[in-house]
């Protein structure tokens, strides 16, 4: 069972300080959550898991907090005691990544997608760092796996919850816009081109930002955000609160 004092404390300090949007990881490293045969397909999700959601949810809801629902991490190619072979095959291997969209994600979309609660489902916690082009994690997959799944995830969301709104927490502009001679892998038509669903696009840009990583010249608090020649809405994820 969910500790009843765990998330409504968590929730009650972020209304207490004026807040009303919080990230809740879920899968995240695919350690607990979603279940795995022995060949690495998605099976299904633990009997309690969309309960918790809807119980987590209403919570959120009582207190006037949105929730961005951020499915995945680049955790997932860390060696924090998942199998990490699996992770790279649902990853890349599209036929995989539907064994999760149809016996993980769908079930949860069909319970809690139209939640009033639910901000957005946001695909990955910073896909660029398990990538060759940026990461740092120990096992590395490609940028174009990370646009596939984005695009075959977001298009069955939006495909079962067409309301609902699709994001992706990048850990940079550098990955996220064209300007200063940067790429911006996110776009309707690299993302379509990857995967091939025409509904796999996202609905607005999230970027991160920390300038301990990266100067002025890639920050969201030095530029309007016209400045990065988007076609849709940007929200800074993650910054620090000082500095």
């Amino acid at each position: 069972e969910l500790p009843d004092y765990t998330f409504p404390q968590a929730l009650d300090e972020l209304s207490a300080a004026g807040g009303n949007t919080l990230r809740w990881w879920l899968h995240s490293n695919g350690s607990y959550s979603p279940e795995f045969d022995n060949q690495g397909r998605v099976t299904g999700l633990d009997s309690r898991t969309i309960p918790n959601l809807q119980k987590v949810l209403d919570m959120a809801y009582e207190r006037g907090i949105v929730i961005s629902m951020c499915l995945w991490s680049f955790d997932m190619l860390q060696d924090q005691g998942q199998n990490q072979l699996h992770m790279k095959q649902l990853l890349e291997d599209s036929t995989y990544t539907r064994t999760y969209i149809n016996h993980a994600l769908i079930p949860i979309l069909s319970a809690v997608g139209n939640h009033p609660a639910v901000l957005t489902w946001e695909i990955f916690n910073e896909p660029e760092g398990m990538t060759s082009e940026f990461g740092w994690t120990p096992v590395r997959t490609e940028m174009k796996y990370i646009q596939q799944f984005i695009n075959l995830v977001a298009g069955a969301i939006h495909r079962y919850q067409p309301e609902a709104l699709v994001s992706n927490g990048s850990w940079s502009f550098r990955a996220s816009t064209d300007v200063g001679g940067n790429k911006n892998y996110y776009s309707d038509s690299l993302l379509v081109a990857a995967g091939g669903d025409s509904l796999g696009f996202l609905d607005f840009y999230q970027i991160h930002y920390f300038p301990e990583h990266f100067g002025n010249d890639l920050s969201p608090f030095h530029h309007p955000a016209a400045h990065w020649q988007l076609d849709k809405p940007v929200m800074i994820g993650e910054f620090p609160v000082t500095g």
